[in-house]
């Protein structure tokens, strides 16, 4: 249940396919709202075993994800853009609290 996992993250960023627990936006938004990989209910084992059976019977459709997903992670959650967007933000807020004081 973290809002943004890491190993998820890492996975996708070294092209390896993943099956993950649809819990939270935070999942959603590191697999483009899950079109870079394969999500199933958390809890839910039968659909679980279904995706790990389908992965290693449909092995390229899940390794042509890995690769949409690692130019994914590189695009949208590299260091460089998490500080270009930092960044961004913190100007925001002092512009804002700037702006306040007049």
């Amino acid at each position: 249940y973290e809002g943004l996992p890491n190993v998820l993250l890492e996975a996708m960023a070294s092209s390896v396919p993943t099956i993950v627990s649809d819990c939270g936006e935070g999942v959603r938004e590191a697999t483009d709202q899950g079109r870079l990989t394969t999500l199933v209910p958390p809890g839910d084992s039968d659909a679980l075993a279904n995706a790990i059976e389908h992965r290693f019977a449909e092995p390229a459709s899940y390794l042509n994800r890995a690769i949409h997903a690692r130019k994914y992670v590189l695009e949208n959650h590299s260091l460089e853009r998490w500080q270009v967007t930092m960044s961004t933000l913190f100007q925001q807020v002092f512009e804002g609290q700037s702006n306040d004081m007049h």
